[in-house]
């Protein structure tokens, strides 16, 4: 497997076909309006949950503090619903796009010109077997988190009943055994989440691509992809990292571009805790710093909306170039796609 080709001809067939990156945006166009609104409300509703709090505003009773936590509650909670049901229309969306795009990469590798409305249908096709087979890779992350969860309880378990007996609760023994079973926790998990990380990225690609390019379905899907990639475990891994490295590189890149928004992101924030420090009472946030904020949000929700989008184009279609490698026999060709060379179609 020519992995520098396929690297290189991932890119050319990206840049001829622009609509494979047109249908990663078109899927993950609400994520970046989230992410704005996100960015922006979350920032300015701290600050004026900061400016509101009793103890900078000069009045500290009981009652107005309850009235304080009351509000911020209730605030909270609209903004994790708001944000939650948006987060859900988004996943829907990409997950068709998902599909579609890798639907469409196959069509492109055949050397057929890529056709929105054709691939989204696919994607809508696919979408129930794209969410099982996320809820099949999700599902350990969900039971390592929940079984981190029960030994961090233990952990305090044992640290609550130790104060309450208060045997040995004092000795520095007792302390340092608490802070090394939750560095022991973390390490673990974090470990474990290593290797899963490294397990799904081998195994998963693979599956989406025989259920969307090879139109398999889901059983058929999980089987092909799970022996294609035990049966070339070598080329998947290599594969893997090499995309880690191309996204490791566009991320440094958007962190670059991203870095003045940043700071019009922060500017305001900074501005509040210095006018507090200097023993001013805190006042609502201004409307220019709302409009630097909305600015800020929307420059840095662009950004990564171009980010994502290119990273999940780039993704799908050199995975759906290594399908086909791996399916091809000895009689069939993987097409070169250079400005010189006509693409040759594949067979499946």
């Amino acid at each position: 497997m020519d992995y520098g080709a396929i690297v290189t001809d991932t890119f050319k067939l990206i840049w001829k076909e622009k609509k494979l990156w047109i249908i990663s945006a078109i899927g993950l166009s609400c994520s970046a309006v989230l992410s704005m609104m996100y960015m922006g409300s979350v920032m300015g509703w701290q600050m004026n949950m900061m400016a509101s709090l009793p103890m900078f505003t000069g009045a500290i009773t009981e009652n107005e503090m309850l009235d304080w936590f009351k509000r911020f509650l209730l605030g909270y909670v609209l903004m994790l619903s708001l944000f939650g049901a948006l987060g859900l229309l988004s996943y829907i969306i990409n997950l068709i796009a998902r599909g579609a795009l890798i639907a469409e990469a196959n069509m492109a590798w055949n050397d057929e010109s890529v056709e929105l409305g054709r691939g989204f249908r696919q994607g809508l096709r696919k979408a129930a077997a794209f969410f099982l087979l996320d809820m099949l890779w999700i599902l350990p992350w969900i039971v390592v988190f929940l079984l981190g969860l029960l030994f961090m309880g233990v952990v305090i378990g044992v640290f609550v009943g130790g104060i309450a007996s208060m045997s040995g609760a004092e000795s520095p023994g007792f302390f340092f055994s608490l802070i090394g079973g939750f560095f022991l926790i973390f390490g673990i998990m974090l470990c474990l989440g290593v290797i899963y990380g490294l397990f799904r990225g081998v195994f998963a690609p693979l599956m989406y691509q025989a259920s969307a390019a090879g139109d398999k379905p889901l059983g058929d899907a999980i089987r092909e992809g799970w022996e294609l990639a035990r049966n070339h475990l070598g080329p998947m891994i290599i594969v893997l990292l090499l995309l880690w490295a191309i996204q490791l590189g566009l991320s440094i890149i958007v962190r670059i571009l991203s870095f003045p928004f940043t700071w019009m992101v922060m500017g305001p924030w900074l501005d509040m805790m210095n006018s507090l420090e200097q023993g001013a009472l805190a006042t609502n946030i201004s409307p220019v710093h709302w409009g630097v904020l909305i600015i800020a949000s929307v420059g840095m929700g662009f950004l990564f909306w171009l980010w994502y989008s290119l990273s999940q184009t780039v993704s799908l279609t050199l995975y759906a170039r290594v399908y086909h490698e791996l399916r091809a026999t000895p009689a069939q060709t993987v097409p070169d796609i250079s400005d010189h060379t006509p693409m040759h179609p594949l067979t499946k």
